[in-house]
C-alpha cells in the first residue's frame, strides 16, 4: 500500500514537471519551431498520462483501503491516549 502512495506522489511530481516544461517552452518562444512544437506536445501528453495515472490510483480499491485503514488507526490511538 505504501507503493501506491509513492506512485501517486511520483506521478503528481512528474505531471507537474511536464506541465512546467511545456510552459517554459511556450514562455521562451521555442514552441514556434517545428521541433519545439513537437516537444511541447510530447510534454503535454506526458502530463496527461501522469495525471490519468494519479486519477486511476485515487480511484483504485487499494488506495481506498489504505485511506480507510489510516482513518481507523487514528481514532483508536486517540482512544488510547484518553484511557491512559
Amino acid at each position: 500500500m505504501l507503493e501506491t502512495l509513492i506512485l501517486l506522489v511520483l506521478s503528481l511530481v512528474l505531471g507537474i514537471g511536464s506541465l512546467m516544461w511545456a510552459g517554459w517552452l511556450i514562455v521562451g518562444g521555442q514552441f514556434q519551431t517545428f521541433d519545439g512544437l513537437f516537444l511541447t506536445l510530447v510534454c503535454l501528453v506526458l502530463a496527461l498520462v501522469f495525471f490519468i495515472n494519479c486519477l486511476w490510483n485515487i480511484r483504485s480499491q487499494e488506495f481506498k483501503q489504505w485511506l480507510e485503514g489510516r482513518e481507523r488507526k487514528e481514532p483508536s490511538s486517540e482512544a488510547k491516549r484518553q484511557a491512559g
